[in-house]
């Protein structure tokens, strides 16, 4: 079978359009984790510019992320929030986002620890991405 870019994000789509509540398990997130709905807008304390614990938040940097109530804006990606699930530790995001042409549904789970970012895509098997916070 060959796969087409058209076919690969068809495949993706259909992955992660069921992706929001069942697949967050497979990401190390607990399935009997209670989440609490929220209005579709991501919580004041993980808004704000986050970048690589190495970077001096100063420039250009591809791990640079811009989050607000609406969106979670990326290098090469902007994510706008269609669902939010909160829970004690952190939230569940679930965005609509456009990037390189193509369009995609995700969700990601954040928590903070300290004043840095803990960012996990759910349904992967990345693990936790760490950001700091960048000066206002």
């Amino acid at each position: 079978m060959i796969i087409t870019r058209t076919t690969k994000s068809l495949l993706v789509f259909l992955a992660v359009s069921l992706l929001p509540y069942a697949a967050v398990t497979s990401a190390g997130i607990a399935q009997d984790q209670v989440y609490q709905t929220q209005d579709a807008a991501i919580p004041d304390r993980f808004h704000g510019t986050w970048d690589a614990l190495e970077s001096d938040c100063s420039g250009f940097s591809d791990a640079r992320l811009t989050i607000t109530a609406a969106e979670m804006v990326f290098y090469e990606s902007v994510g706008k929030v269609t669902d939010v699930r909160e829970d004690n530790e952190g939230a569940l995001i679930s965005v609509l986002a456009s990037g390189e042409g193509e369009t995609f549904e995700t969700t990601y789970r954040l928590l903070l620890r300290g004043d840095n970012l803990l960012m996990e895509v759910a349904g992967t098997n990345y693990g936790m991405f760490e950001r700091k916070r960048c000066p206002q």
